[in-house]
């Protein structure tokens, strides 16, 4: 399974601006790959709540819509949208485009397979011989070389990170599996002090456990502008803000 460590390593050497996308919103939804490559710009509604932004989208799959928040691949999809998207104002344009023969189209979960084969292959290890990545970083490529590059992984990474939060019914929503699924079964990872933990926890005899959220954005203290995690500044609509310093969080 993947890591926030591990994505953290991949949205910052990954050389393309749509599979950073795609990859940050496969964390976000925890989709299968094929409800996420069906997506069109139409079905991303951006809000605000606060002075913070989200992004609700509606997936259709094996048991029907269900709507799903994006928070933290906000910059991502935002970047690709302003710089890389070719129809960016088209609502029925494709959310993840095709590119040469298939400019325009939505692209299929195959395709997608073979795109991270070839980051796996091709791409992250030519990364290892260049003088300008830190040996550290290096280090950390290598290690993320070990673990399976697919779409599919993706989503049974994003499930196996909020089944440590999400209670049976919430996950099972959102995952789209059906109320009497035991799916959730593999993702769930118990080792066997859980219910202890939670009572000593109610007591008030532990401390409760917090959730640290590493792919989380960051928020700019002038425009509010959520973001990527390694941004030191806010970029919005292709001008900078410079004025304040990001908020740390």
């Amino acid at each position: 399974m993947w890591t926030q460590e591990d994505d953290l390593v991949f949205l910052r050497f990954c050389p393309s601006r749509r599979e950073q996308c795609y990859h940050a919103i496969s964390w976000d939804l925890s989709c299968r790959p094929h409800e996420i490559l069906k997506l069109k710009i139409k079905d991303v509604k951006f809000k605000t709540t606060g002075k913070s932004q989200y992004a609700e989208v509606v997936v259709n799959g094996k048991t029907g819509t269900r709507a799903l928040p994006l928070s933290n691949s906000i910059p991502y999809l935002k970047d690709y949208l302003d710089h890389d998207h070719p129809m960016p104002s088209n609502p029925n344009a494709p959310l993840i485009r095709g590119i040469g023969r298939g400019l325009g189209r939505h692209i299929s979960p195959l395709r997608f397979a073979y795109i991270y084969e070839n980051f796996k292959k091709k791409v992250f290890p030519s990364l290892l011989e260049l003088p300008s990545v830190l040996p550290e970083d290096k280090k950390l490529i290598a290690e993320l070389l070990k673990k399976p590059w697919n779409p599919y992984v993706r989503r049974h990474s994003a499930l196996t990170e909020k089944a440590k939060f999400l209670k049976e019914p919430l996950l099972k929503m959102h995952a789209g599996w059906s109320p009497r699924s035991q799916m959730h079964l593999k993702y769930e990872q118990w080792f066997g002090n859980e219910s202890s933990e939670s009572l000593l926890e109610a007591y008030g005899l532990l401390y409760k456990r917090v959730y640290i959220d590493q792919l989380k954005s960051r928020n700019c203290n002038n425009c509010y502008e959520p973001n990527k995690p390694d941004v030191d500044s806010a970029e919005n609509a292709g001008w900078y803000c410079h004025t304040m310093p990001m908020r740390k969080q």
